[in-house]
């Protein structure tokens, strides 16, 4: 009976905590799922483009390390509004958004010059150099990710402030105004995907993505302007800053760094498994270098599912902001502690539903042929290129040619590795995408454990390990791409997605040492009494 109890504590006690629970959750959970289908439908309308899912995976890399500073300075800045808007100090509150603002949109900036300036140098750290004689379809690869990391980069600028701007919509319980703005983004992007794509490539979605954002940014900051005016950023007050503030945020400044530190070793993680798989290197058969499959290519279409399911994470800080940082910034120690624990059972039965639902679409990957219409199109351009379209015959066409110099021949030859090529780039998405599925509950059970601690102010703890186990991990990945994997060997078709799985399953170490610091740590106290 004790240990029934103790697991009944997980969950929520009534049907109004459920309520309450799922009020904050589902409209943020929505908003974030919106984002994933965003980041979906760019990579699904560039399928039918030669190289370019793996034009925007390259690129996107670099969009992940600059969403890492991002993400570090409000972690911190959430905690501490989280505490102050529960004390009812609007001034302190907001000092912090300003604070935010300022450090977010400076670290980007930083980011967005580099990508201006050489994005061809940026693009070669993640794909490697590499040369026609293995990837013929390098120099069509790298010019695409070049152009469209230039005019991404336009767009970090402005989701430093839409991003900052959301989360604090979400800390302030105006949750369905956050959905609306995520969802006029989503419907802005298909559009001008729908119009672009056809006609610039790969690149009119990068011009999509800044277009949508844009929209946004001037929505939000109008609405901000007239219903929540205490909370809107004026850029020549950027500085009024109190030294409280400052010294608060000091303090933090390690949780920060360590967090942003933990993130941009996750986001590293794209510029290692290129090196072990690289463009070409995937596949079956003398002509697998003609596929143009390589990891970036596979994990353009898995991040889809991977970005799905962790929509879910983002409804974690917004959660403990609302039932766990308030309730201690009114001295409700103990009611804060059990809201704690509820959390975790209700948002690890909230993954487990929503695996089971990817699930699904990770099974109908299988029969959309458009998923792999691009690769299709690049075999032919490659082996058998039209040359009344302008379509350059290279070497490996002239290599094809001579291999096949019956024409009906060299026909059905085309045929068969097109349909070879796209059976086993669909196959591949589909057994790595199982191994995010299954480890999803489990992820949202310890980030939750490791991201409750810093609700009372143990920020430098948590943000400590998980840059620890970030580096670790970073480390580890390197074990397997350059150790492990050169010796499995077992197929072509099972050597990535057992390396895949074996590099996840260092999280199940990563589970049980956050579960320690969530029961050892005394992280219940109220920082307000301490400024």
């Amino acid at each position: 009976m004790s240990f029934l109890r103790s697991i009944r504590a997980f969950f929520p006690t009534d049907k109004h905590q459920l309520i309450q629970l799922s009020k904050v959750t589902i409209p943020i959970v929505l908003a974030s799922f919106l984002i994933s289908i965003n980041n979906f439908v760019d990579n699904f309308m560039v399928t039918g483009v030669k190289n370019g899912i793996t034009a925007l995976g390259l690129a996107n890399a670099w969009t992940g390390i600059s969403f890492s500073f991002i993400l570090g300075v409000n972690f911190v800045s959430a905690i501490l509004f989280g505490q102050y808007f529960g004390s009812r100090n609007v001034e302190k509150c907001r000092e912090i958004n300003n604070l935010r603002y300022i450090l977010t949109i400076s670290f980007v900036l930083f980011f967005c010059i580099a990508a201006w300036s050489n994005p061809v140098a940026m693009i070669k750290v993640v794909s490697g150099n590499q040369s026609a004689d293995n990837n013929p379809n390098y120099q069509d690869t790298l010019n695409q990710a070049s152009l469209y990391l230039r005019v991404i980069a336009i767009s970090w600028l402005i989701i430093s402030f839409n991003f900052s701007t959301n989360l604090i919509l979400r800390e302030m319980k105006q949750l369905k105004s956050a959905l609306f703005f995520t969802f006029l983004s989503l419907v802005i992007n298909i559009t001008f995907n729908l119009i672009l794509i056809p006609k610039l490539g790969s690149v009119g979605s990068a011009i999509a993505t800044v277009i949508a954002r844009a929209v946004v940014f001037i929505t939000v900051y109008v609405f901000i302007f007239f219903k929540n005016r205490d909370f809107i950023f004026i850029p020549w007050k950027a500085f009024v800053i109190s030294k409280i503030i400052w010294v608060q945020f000091s303090k933090r400044i390690t949780g920060a760094l360590l967090t942003t530190g933990g993130t941009i070793a996750t986001s590293v993680r794209i510029f290692i498994w290129p090196q072990g798989f690289p463009q070409g290197s995937i596949g079956v058969g003398e002509w697998k270098a003609a596929w143009g499959i390589g990891v970036i290519t596979i994990l353009g279409i898995t991040n889809t599912i991977i970005q799905a399911l962790t929509s879910s994470f983002s409804s974690i800080q917004a959660n403990i902001s609302i039932f766990v940082s308030r309730l201690l910034g009114q001295n409700k120690i103990d009611e804060a502690t059990r809201n704690a624990k509820v959390l975790k059972g209700y948002l690890f039965l909230f993954a487990v539903i929503l695996s089971a639902l990817l699930a699904i679409y990770n099974i109908s990957i299988l029969h959309i042929d458009s998923f792999a219409r691009g690769i299709e199109h690049g075999i032919q351009e490659t082996l058998q290129p039209d040359v009344t379209k302008d379509q350059v015959v290279g070497e490996w066409a002239q290599k094809f040619a001579k291999a096949y110099p019956d024409a009906t021949q060299l026909k059905n030859e085309l045929i068969n590795q097109q349909f070879l090529a796209a059976n086993f780039f669909k196959h591949q998405v589909f057994y790595s995408g199982w191994v995010i599925i299954v480890f999803n509950p489990m992820w949202m059970w310890m980030l939750t454990s490791i991201r409750i601690i810093p609700a009372g102010g143990k920020s430098n703890i948590s943000s400590t390990w998980e840059f620890a186990f970030g580096v670790m991990q970073t480390i580890w990945l390197v074990i397997v791409v350059f150790l492990i994997t050169p010796n499995i060997n077992i197929s072509p078709e099972a050597n990535f997605p057992i390396s895949f799985l074996i590099f996840y399953l260092s999280d199940v170490v990563k589970f049980a040492v956050y579960e320690i610091l969530y029961n050892k740590i005394d992280w219940a106290k109220n920082i307000t009494k301490t400024a």
